[in-house]
């Protein structure tokens, strides 16, 4: 299977301020300790302990016990679009309009 998001795909952003705006399901960017940003779906947010875990778009990528809890104080960005990466289109030598 391949990934949902691949290199070269543009993807519009918000910056999350307030964390009740994110809900589960939601895919995000978010700084993990140990792997930097990440693209990830929102699988589980606990207020009381100010956690959320997120979950892999891709049977290959990591999982949610490799990833860990998210302190919900770090940044957060929400997808709101994302823009195909398209297949190169070859010159043509000659455009008969």
């Amino acid at each position: 299977m391949t990934p949902l998001y691949v290199p070269g795909d543009y993807i519009l952003c918000k910056g999350i301020k307030d964390i009740n705006e994110m809900k589960i399901g939601d895919i995000v960017i978010a700084m993990s300790k140990n792997y930097g940003k990440i693209l990830k779906k929102v699988d589980y947010i606990d207020l009381d302990k100010n956690i959320c875990r997120l979950k892999g778009l891709n049977p290959e990528s990591l999982s949610t016990e490799e990833m860990g809890n998210i302190p919900l104080d770090r940044p957060f960005y929400k997808v709101l679009f994302r823009l195909k990466k398209g297949p190169r289109l070859k010159p043509q030598s000659k455009i008969r309009i």
